[in-house]
C-alpha cells in the first residue's frame, strides 16, 4: 500500500497553471475523493498484473544499459583509431547508447524490451555497425540470438544481452564528435543526415517531445501504463498490422492529459475513451503546432512534414495520429477502415465497463480481459509461414506481417465480409509444422453477412457476388489472396532463401483450427462458464441475505409466508440471470458481429459535453477518401500471375489450390489463371482450401 500512496502522491498534485497543446484544457477541475479511490485501485490491478518492473529489475536495466554503452564506445574509439585519429581525438569522439519507447516513457514493464539508439559521429558508418560492432556483439558471451537487419526500413539488430530482449538502431550524425549532454531535440541534428539516421532518431525526439508537453508526467505515465495493457489484451496493439502501436497510444493518451491537466488518472481513462470512442477522425490528433520546414534552409529541406492540405497521400490517412517531434508525421498510416471500426467498438466496449466501475459494478480487470478471439469467430483465414533455417525464419516472418494489412485491405472491400486480424503469432506445434523446423502462423478471424437485402431480394454486398433466390452468400477470396501472394513475391531476398522457406494460406472453419487452439478454447470456456456460475452463485447468495436482513423485524406468520414468496421469486429471477449467462455462453463462438451490435450504443447524457469539446477542440477540415479502391488500388490477378510465372509454372511448381478432403482433384497444369480452380465457395457449407505457394523451382 505504501507504493500505492507514493504512486498517488506524484500523480495527484496541481500543476501550474500554463496552456499544454494546441488548445485551451477543457476542465481544470482537481481530483475528488472518489478520483482517489479510483486511481487507488487502480494501481493496485495494475500491480497485481506485473505492469510495473521492480527494484531489482530496474537495476538489471541500468546495469545492462551501461554495459552496453561501455561496449558502444569501446567501438567507436576503436574505430577512431582506426580512422587515422590520435588516441586523444578517439577518445573525445563520444557517442553512445540512448533509449526510447516504454523505457524512456517511464511505464516499463516487467519482463520487457528495451528499445535502444547507438548515435555516433560522422566518421563511423552504418556498413562498420553492421559489421565490426556486430562482430562485437557475437563475440561477447553475455550476446544471445543475435539477429542483425541491416536491409530493413529502419536498419535493426535485435538481441538478448544479460538475458535481456533488446533492439538497437543506428544513427550517423554530421558531428565530429557527439557530446555527453547532447539534446536529441535539436533539429540541427538532423542536418544533412540520410533518412534512416532521421528514422532512427525520430523514437528518442517525439518520446522526449512527449513528456515535455504533458502537464503531470506520473498522471500521463499511469494512465499509458493502462492503455498499453488494455490495446494489448483486447488485440489492437500492433502498428505493422494496421492496429496501434505504443508511440500512437501515447500521443492519444497525450492529448487527453492536456485536455484535463488536473484529473487524477482514473478520470483521464475515463475521457479517453468518452472522447476517442466517438472521435471524427478526419479531424488529426496533435499535441503542437505542427512545425514546417523553413524554406531553403539548407540540410533539412529533404523531410516532408505531414500535410494533408499539400499531400494527397496524407489525406487518404484513416486515422491520424500526428507525432509531435519535426519532421511530424503520422504514426498511425497503416490503419485501415477495417481495424479502425475494430478499435472504436473496443474503446466503446472499455468505456461502458469504466462507467460500471465508477457504479461498483464492475473492476479494472474486467476492462482489461482477453480478446477471446479463436472464440469469437467461426471461420478464419491462416497465413502460416515455414522454414528450416533459423535466420531466413525470422526475415521471413518479418517481411509477411509488414505486408499482411494489404491482405486485410483487399478483404475489406468485400462489403459483405467482416475481417478481424490478430496481433499476436501463434508458434505452430511439431504436427502442425508439415516437415519444418520452424512453423508460425498469423490468423483473420472472418464474418460473413448475409442479412443484407434490396427491395425485397437477397444480397451477399460481395463484389462481383450475385446472391438471388434467398440462398446463402458466397465469397470469392481467390483474387485477394492471389493479390497478397504477389507482394510477398516481391521480396527483395526470396532468391537467397526459396529453398528453405515456405508459405501456406488456408481458410479454416473453428472445428478445423490446430489441436492446441481448440484444446485453448476449451479451456477459456469452462474459465467463462465458471465465473459466471460463480458471479451468478453470488448474485443469489447476496440477493438472499440481503432479503433476509431486511425482514429481520418482521414477525408475522402471514408475512414470512409471503416473504417466503418473495425470496423464491428473487431467486428465481437471479436463476433466469444465470440461464441467459449460460445462453450467452452457448454463442460464446458466434460471430464478432454481435458484439459489434451490441457495442454501438450511443451516451445521449453526454451529449451536452461532447458538444462543449467539438467547441473548444482546434481540428483541421480535412476530406473523408476512399482509402480502399477497386479501379485504382486493387491490381489485377493477372498481374501477380506473371510475377509468379517468373519463378516458373503457376500451377505446377507455386500454386496448389485444394480442397481438405480431396487433394488430387486439382491438378492443373496450365498456365493461365482461367486454369486454377474456381473458389467462389458458400463459406458457410464450403470445404477449407488451401492456397501453397511454394517458393522452391521443382526440377
Amino acid at each position: 500500500m505504501d507504493l500505492v500512496n507514493l504512486e498517488l502522491s506524484k500523480g495527484l498534485t496541481s500543476v501550474p497553471k500554463k496552456q499544454y497543446g494546441v488548445t485551451p484544457p477543457i476542465s481544470e477541475a482537481m481530483a475528488t475523493p472518489q478520483d482517489y479511490k479510483l486511481t487507488e485501485n487502480l494501481i493496485i490491478a495494475m500491480r497485481q498484473e506485473n505492469l510495473y518492473e521492480s527494484v531489482e529489475g530496474m537495476k538489471k536495466r541500468e546495469y545492462v544499459l551501461a554495459s552496453l554503452n561501455k561496449l558502444v564506445r569501446e567501438w567507436i574509439y576503436e574505430a577512431s583509431l582506426e580512422h587515422s585519429m590520435n588516441e586523444e581525438e578517439a577518445l573525445s569522439a563520444g557517442g553512445g547508447i540512448f533509449t526510447f519507447g516504454s523505457y524512456r516513457l517511464g511505464v516499463v514493464a516487467a519482463g520487457s524490451d528495451i528499445d535502444t539508439l547507438c548515435i555516433a559521429p560522422r566518421h563511423i558508418s552504418r556498413e562498420s555497425f553492421f559489421s565490426f560492432f556486430l562482430a562485437k556483439l557475437q563475440q561477447d558471451i553475455n550476446v544471445t540470438k543475435v539477429q542483425p537487419v541491416p536491409d530493413a526500413y529502419t536498419p535493426i539488430i535485435k538481441m538478448v544481452y544479460h538475458g535481456m530482449e533488446m533492439d538497437l538502431l543506428f544513427a550517423c550524425l554530421n558531428l565530429s564528435r557527439i557530446p555527453n549532454d547532447l539534446n536529441t531535440l535539436d533539429d540541427d541534428l538532423l542536418k544533412n543526415v540520410d533518412d534512416k539516421t532521421a528514422r532512427s532518431l525520430n523514437g528518442c525526439r517525439v518520446n522526449d517531445m512527449i513528456l515535455q508537453l504533458v502537464p503531470n508526467k506520473e498522471s500521463f505515465r499511469t494512465a499509458l501504463r493502462f492503455v498499453k495493457h488494455w490495446s494489448k489484451a483486447r488485440g489492437i496493439y500492433s502498428n505493422v498490422l494496421g492496429y496501434l502501436g505504443g508511440i500512437s497510444w501515447a500521443i492519444l493518451t497525450a492529448r487527453i492529459c492536456q485536455l484535463y491537466p488536473n484529473a487524477a488518472p482514473s478520470q483521464i481513462i475515463n475521457r479517453f475513451f468518452y472522447i476517442y470512442k466517438t472521435w471524427q477522425w478526419k479531424n488529426p490528433v496533435i499535441l503542437c503546432e505542427i512545425k514546417e520546414v523553413p524554406k531553403n534552409t539548407p540540410g533539412l529541406m529533404g523531410f516532408r512534414v505531414w500535410n494533408p492540405n499539400l499531400n494527397p497521400q496524407d489525406r487518404a490517412h484513416v486515422m491520424p495520429i500526428i507525432t509531435p517531434a519535426f519532421p511530424s508525421m503520422n504514426s498511425t498510416h497503416n490503419v485501415t477502415h477495417t481495424t479502425l471500426g475494430v478499435i472504436t467498438d473496443e474503446l466503446q466496449r472499455a468505456y461502458r465497463i469504466i462507467q460500471d466501475i465508477e457504479n461498483d459494478k464492475a473492476t479494472w480487470h474486467d476492462v482489461w480481459s482477453p480478446f477471446l478471439f479463436f472464440e469469437k469467430h467461426k471461420h478464419f483465414i491462416q497465413v502460416k509461414m515455414l522454414s528450416n533455417n533459423e535466420q531466413a525464419f525470422h526475415k521471413w516472418i518479418g517481411w509477411i506481417e509488414s505486408k499482411l494489412r494489404f491482405l486485410v485491405r483487399k478483404l475489406e472491400t468485400f462489403k459483405g465480409l467482416q475481417v478481424r486480424p490478430w496481433p499476436k503469432a501463434i508458434q505452430e506445434q511439431d504436427e502442425a509444422k508439415d516437415g519444418f523446423i520452424f512453423a508460425q502462423s498469423m490468423y483473420i478471424g472472418l464474418v460473413l453477412n448475409n442479412s443484407n437485402s434490396n427491395n425485397g431480394s437477397s444480397s451477399t454486398g460481395v463484389t462481383g457476388v450475385s446472391n438471388s433466390s434467398g440462398t446463402a452468400p458466397v465469397v470469392d477470396l481467390r483474387g485477394a489472396i492471389l493479390d497478397f501472394v504477389g507482394f510477398i513475391m516481391n521480396w527483395s531476398e526470396v532468391e537467397n532463401y526459396k529453398d528453405s522457406i515456405d508459405l501456406k494460406v488456408r481458410h479454416l472453419r473453428a472445428k478445423d483450427l490446430p489441436k492446441h487452439l481448440r484444446e485453448q478454447s476449451r479451456i477459456n470456456a469452462k474459465a467463462i462458464k465458471a465465473s459466471i456460475n460463480n458471479n451468478v452463485h453470488n448474485s443469489v447468495k447476496e440477493a438472499t441475505s440481503n432479503f433476509i436482513s431486511s425482514q429481520q423485524s418482521t414477525s408475522s406468520s402471514n408475512k414470512r409466508a409471503r416473504n417466503e414468496d418473495e425470496l423464491n421469486n428473487t431467486i428465481t429471477r437471479d436463476l433466469s440471470l444465470n440461464n441467459n449467462n449460460k445462453s450467452q455462453l452457448n454463442n460464446v463462438g458466434n460471430d464478432l458481429k454481435s458484439d459489434v451490435n451490441n457495442s454501438i450504443q450511443t451516451d445521449t447524457h453526454c451529449d451536452n459535453e461532447l458538444n462543449n469539446i467539438s467547441k473548444k477542440l482546434k481540428v483541421l477540415p480535412l476530406k473523408t477518401p476512399n482509402i480502399i479502391s477497386n479501379e485504382s488500388e486493387t491490381s489485377c490477378i493477372e498481374n501477380n500471375c506473371d510475377k509468379l510465372k517468373e519463378f516458373g509454372d503457376i500451377s505446377n511448381n507455386y500454386s496448389e489450390i485444394t480442397d481438405s478432403n480431396n487433394n488430387n482433384n486439382n491438378n492443373n497444369n496450365g498456365n493461365n489463371i482461367n486454369n486454377v480452380p474456381n473458389l467462389i465457395k458458400n463459406i458457410n457449407n464450403r470445404q477449407p482450401f488451401t492456397l501453397r505457394i511454394n517458393m522452391s523451382k521443382k526440377k
